[in-house]
């Protein structure tokens, strides 16, 4: 038995090296960069229809997290692993090939099928590899470098993204994202379960749901976590979702430009992730994150906006990291993924009237409005982490397996 257990764990530790490369390769997406280019200038699109494809997938978050977790819990978060990784093909697909706004939505859904699927089983599955070794401790270092390398992908290929559009259309950058996600896919297979998690609860499947949704209720400390994560999942999808409006605002450039910048800012994130090894801080993120946003948004040189916005997403990578680990060490192995995709439904129920409310707004005046109310709130999360929540979480005993 210990033989056996000795070459598992050896597997379970070569998990780290597979999700280093599957996390390259699902960043390595070529149509991320220049998404925005194709819905208005290939599609001509309002800029509400950002707001409708929020709206999309964070419908099937609500619909699907928290039932998706579970199974990920309960049946193999491999096999959830990789069958996102096939929705993710055919979304990406259907994406490249639709013609107007349905078309791009239902690409949409297929690609919210693929993070729905991939949230809280891909850190989960790290997590959980370590704790089975013991080494969980060091989970917020390599939690920043898979979101590093993650994010390096989005830089690479964010930076030849505008070039491939440029010489051969913009098509040609969703169709061939579909070589690093069928990668993707082949290299989930390889992937090693761990069974920390299995060991330790044998609830029927809606039990354990019950039991989740319980735990959030009756912890001081996980509905703060809850709120935190909130605030920050409105300023990630400020970035990720409206980052190229604000890059063709200050530059009004080609493709080329858009795609650089689109690099830039991951490349900015990855960063952060890495540094904050060195960095610990949480609330204090989110006052520097406000910060940054709400001086971008002044009528500074083009450059020094550009450069002030990266520095909002070195930020934003550094805490990104911080907080990720903060929110796993205050929840149970036996529900990790399931919790975590709780946290994620309620993040998308808020972020669905306030993405609508965010494109009205840019509307009505302009991307730097709307941006610098993100920084406004991020602000204001701080002062209410500094003299509430911090106490909350220092007062609070941690949840254990």
């Amino acid at each position: 038995m210990g033989c056996i257990l000795t070459k598992m764990d050896q597997s379970v530790k070569r998990n780290a090296g597979l999700l280093y490369l599957l996390n390259f390769l699902i960043g390595f997406i070529f149509w991320y960069g220049i998404e925005k280019a194709f819905l208005f200038d290939q599609l001509h699109l309002p800029v509400v229809t950002i707001a409708y494809m929020i709206t999309t997938y964070g419908i099937v978050q609500i619909l699907l997290n928290v039932p998706t977790g579970a199974l990920a819990d309960r049946w193999s978060r491999k096999g959830v692993l990789s069958l996102s990784l096939v929705c993710f093909f055919i979304g990406t697909a259907i994406l490249g090939m639709s013609n107007s706004l349905w078309g791009y939505l239902l690409g949409t859904l297929f690609w919210s099928f693929y993070l729905v699927m991939m949230t809280g089983t891909h850190e989960a599955l790290l997590y959980d590899g370590m704790k089975q070794l013991g080494t969980e401790k060091g989970y917020k270092k390599i939690y920043g470098r898979t979101q590093a390398i993650f994010m390096f992908g989005i830089f690479c290929s964010s930076f030849v993204s505008g070039f491939i559009a440029h010489k051969f259309g913009l098509r040609s950058a969703y169709f061939l994202s579909l070589v690093p996600i069928l990668l993707a896919f082949l290299l989930s297979l390889f992937v090693v379960e761990p069974t920390v998690h299995k060991k330790l609860e044998e609830k029927s499947a809606l039990r354990h749901m019950r039991s989740s949704l319980s735990t959030i209720k009756h912890s001081k400390a996980l509905i703060q976590i809850v709120l935190m994560s909130l605030v920050f999942f409105l300023i990630q999808i400020s970035f990720y979702e409206y980052a190229q409006l604000f890059y063709l605002a200050i530059f009004s450039g080609s493709v080329i430009a858009i795609g650089i910048l689109n690099g830039s800012g991951g490349l900015s994130i990855g960063l952060g992730n890495l540094a904050s090894k060195y960095l610990h801080f949480k609330g204090l993120g989110f006052l520097l994150i406000g910060t940054f946003l709400i001086l971008s948004c002044l009528p500074f040189p083009s450059l020094v906006r550009a450069v002030l916005f990266m520095g909002y997403a070195f930020v934003f990578g550094i805490s990104n990291a911080n907080i990720n680990e903060f929110k796993h060490s205050f929840i149970p192995s036996h529900m990790r993924a399931t919790l975590s995709s709780t946290i994620g439904m309620t993040d998308y129920m808020v972020v669905i009237p306030m993405a609508l409310l965010f494109s009205k707004l840019i509307t009505a005046t302009s991307i730097f409005w709307a941006f610098g109310s993100v920084g406004l709130l991020a602000i204001v999360y701080f002062c209410f982490y500094h003299f509430k929540a911090r106490h909350i979480f220092e007062t609070s005993t941690v949840v254990e397996s």
